[in-house]
């Protein structure tokens, strides 16, 4: 891909891969210690409002990832047009990951 012969990308991609990696160890590290059902969401008065399985955190991980992998290939296809679009889809997984990565980690120590 084109998009990695630029370092910054380049950079943003590792560290936003690195940290989407950091929460799959997470989640393999804690998914035996993990009780069914998980909680997974608090309405505004901190009662429960959504329930899932164990498995539904792979759920959550998946969707992040599918989200930054959509990312990267829009980042690439728009290098080329709209450099500035890279740059923006490419940092914007970053974001993802971070939040991703703090979702999982607050679902494995609430349950």
């Amino acid at each position: 891909m084109i998009i990695f012969n630029q370092k910054i990308l380049r950079i943003f991609v590792i560290i936003s891969v690195s940290i989407f990696i950091i929460s799959l160890a997470i989640i393999y590290l804690n998914f035996n210690n993990l009780t069914a059902p998980l909680i997974l969401d608090f309405d505004g008065s901190g009662r429960i409002k959504l329930f899932g399985d164990k498995a539904d955190i792979f759920g959550i991980w998946l969707t992040g990832l599918a989200m930054i992998i959509i990312n990267i290939f829009l980042a690439s296809v728009f290098f080329e047009r709209q450099r500035i679009l890279a740059y923006l889809f490419v940092g914007i997984n970053i974001l993802i990951a971070i939040l991703i990565f703090v979702i999982i980690s607050l679902v494995v120590s609430i349950n």
